[in-house]
């Protein structure tokens, strides 16, 4: 059977009367073309009818499946002796029901097991917050990637499978090997997939971890410049991103760029720059056939959500702080006139503090024991030796700052350890009116 020859109506028809919820699929990418086809499927004949002639008419048929307890999801083992793996690890047999062979010629190994979600498995994979898991063999690079061993579809936001009847680009037909009644996803299984995906994501970010400190290693190594020429001599020094990551990366890039308003035709061209700049080997693969696909597959992606440019009238000009003003203006402060040039800072404090008193500030600033010029402070009062003498009050003032020759000066207590510097003959000591609590 050829691609133009595949019948929509007559394999959807077959599936939606099993219960299945299904949508069309493109005959080359595996991948669904309807629009939001993730949440809205089509589920009777008479919707099959709708879509059975223009650019539906000879495409493959996808079965959908979503979290939620009822639903259907889907282990689709894509390597050899996983089967065999869980069986052995479980000591179970994998349950008998409908199961599909995607490729029951070629690759006989390669299996559609289907399951209705229960109550244990939503929780046990997530709830809500569930998602579809993609699991490699991590030990082995094939073609230049981690090969697949299984996907866990549809226990998270809506994955497919491709159904049976629908025709691969080789020709081989999606094959059910089992026509019996869709099982329960058993609690052992369910306990077995969520340890080995775990065990997955955890070698997953060990080889990210491991990359990234290279790369980092690299490009202290390295100037910009010099890992310039090195990627124009496609030295896998100057490149950041390993070949076997590439769709990975491109994928999540595809997402971003997306979101920022680009399409399909300028996001294909600006995934091909990032092939070629980031990723080792990335320009010749991104003229052989496999490349050309791949770049195209992502920028076409129907799951992508392109965003536009309203978000420009959501942003706000950035201001000033503006804060209410906590002291009194410059026409109540008054001034005081130290005749003669104090010696230390001690000596200045002594003097502001016989004014002060003898001016009518009550009191003496918090925490603060007199001193004389041949005591210095104590380092254990209370005043910290960071704290400005704007916190030193006097009942309804503040002394603020001190003003020399050399322009503002704030003591601190650390100040009143060492010699006064740089002062002039006269000292003036300015107050603020506060409402300070004390």
């Amino acid at each position: 059977m050829t691609l133009c020859q595949i019948d929509f109506v007559a394999i959807a028809t077959a599936l939606v009367e099993r219960g299945f919820r299904v949508t069309s699929v493109h005959p080359e990418t595996k991948m669904g073309v309807m629009k939001n086809w993730q949440n809205w499927q089509i589920t009777t004949p008479a919707e099959v009818l709708k879509y059975s002639k223009g650019k539906y008419a000879n495409h493959n048929v996808g079965v959908v499946g979503k979290r939620g307890v009822g639903r259907h999801c889907f282990l689709d083992v894509d390597a050899p002796a996983v089967v065999e793996r869980i069986e052995s690890e479980t000591k179970h047999e994998m349950p008998k029901g409908y199961r599909v062979k995607s490729s029951p010629t070629s690759k006989p190994y390669k299996t559609h097991f289907y399951f209705t979600q229960t109550p244990y498995s939503f929780e046990k994979f997530g709830g809500w917050e569930a998602v579809n898991s993609n699991v490699k063999d991590m030990t082995t690079i094939d073609d230049g990637k981690h090969p697949t061993l299984y996907d866990l579809k549809g226990v998270g936001g809506g994955s497919l499978v491709v159904g049976a009847g629908s025709v691969k680009q080789t020709g081989e037909v999606y094959t059910c090997v089992d026509d019996g009644p869709v099982p329960e996803i058993p609690d052992w299984l369910v306990d077995w997939l969520v340890n080995d995906v775990d065990k997955y994501w955890d070698a997953v970010d060990a080889e990210k971890a491991e990359k990234l400190a290279l790369k980092e290693a690299e490009q202290k190594r390295y100037t910009p410049n010099e890992r310039v020429q090195m990627r124009r001599k496609n030295l896998p020094e100057g490149f950041d991103i390993f070949f076997e990551d590439r769709y990975e990366y491109l994928y999540k890039r595809s997402c971003t760029l997306s979101s920022m308003g680009l399409r399909a035709r300028s996001l294909e061209v600006a995934l091909t720059d990032l092939l070629e700049n980031d990723v080792v080997g990335g320009k010749e693969y991104a003229q052989t056939d496999k490349g050309r696909s791949m770049l195209h597959k992502l920028a076409n992606n129907p799951s992508l959500k392109p965003g536009n440019g309203s978000w420009f009238y959501k942003t706000k000009e950035k201001r000033p702080k503006r804060r209410t003003p906590t002291v009194s203006t410059l026409s109540h402060r008054r001034p005081i006139i130290l005749q003669g040039r104090p010696q230390t800072c001690i000596e200045a404090m002594v003097k502001i503090i016989e004014y002060a008193q003898g001016s009518g500030f009550r009191g003496d600033p918090e925490g603060y024991q007199h001193p004389s010029a041949s005591r210095p402070l104590n380092r254990n009062a209370r005043l910290s030796s960071r704290q400005p003498c704007s916190s030193w009050r006097f009942a309804s003032h503040r002394i603020v700052s001190i003003q020399t020759g050399h322009g503002i000066r704030c003591i601190t207590a650390r100040d009143l350890m060492h010699p006064v510097t740089g002062y002039g003959a006269q000292v003036t000591v300015a107050f603020h009116t506060t409402n300070a609590r004390r």
